[in-house]
């Protein structure tokens, strides 16, 4: 029974641990200007999670069909 709950405590403690570092911040942002490999983004004043020099996972509107 000792058993059975230490690895329960274990895994709950693994799940907390890994569910706490898939944390992503979003936004609904606008490109302002865009040259070669650079690209300026205005994002508002939704920018509370993004760090300076952090990567960034970019999606485009879809349009409907």
């Amino acid at each position: 029974m000792k058993k059975l709950m230490t690895a329960a405590v274990v895994g709950l403690g693994c799940l907390l641990l890994l569910s706490s570092s898939c944390y992503a911040a979003s936004a609904r942002c606008v490109v302002v200007t865009r040259a070669k490999t650079k690209m300026v983004i205005e994002c508002g004043k939704n920018v509370n999670g993004f760090q300076e020099g952090q990567k960034i996972k970019i999606k485009t509107d879809r349009g409907k069909k």
